[in-house]
């Protein structure tokens, strides 16, 4: 990378009709650009990554998932009150100024923001019928 390309974040979108009107944009045929230098197939972490390279490349890339949500490993579901984590449940060596946080800031401009883990940050407990552990 050339040059710092980050910037301050964004407001983060918490309204979910602005967030569904971007993200529930349905495919169709019209709306592909007939001069695209690049198909990527799925919207997981690695084809994201490619697509934002690509494109800051100079790259017209169009992204296709078959889920009705980007971010394929990255999805989180619930289920009967809990909430289960498909894939990426900790992202560790974000600190300033490491190798990967630098080129995660310039592939998202900046636009993550990163917590701290705590020491014990997982923690599980599992408790049989008699309380047994």
């Amino acid at each position: 990378f050339r040059e710092d390309v980050r910037r301050l974040p964004k407001p983060q979108v918490t309204d979910k009709e602005a967030r569904k009107k971007l993200l529930k944009n349905a495919f169709s045929v019209e709306k592909v650009p007939a001069d695209l230098d690049a198909i990527v197939i799925g919207s997981g972490p690695g084809g994201l990554t490619t697509a934002a390279i690509l494109a800051k490349s100079g790259k017209k890339v169009l992204v296709l998932e078959q889920h009705g949500k980007p971010g394929g490993g990255t999805h989180a579901f619930g289920h009967k009150g809990l909430q289960f984590d498909c894939g990426i449940h900790y992202v560790g060596k974000m600190e300033s100024g490491s190798t990967v946080r630098v080129l995660l800031d310039q592939i998202t401009e900046g636009q993550l923001q990163w917590a701290p883990l705590d020491d014990d940050y997982d923690v599980a407990v599992l408790e049989g019928p008699n309380k047994m552990r």
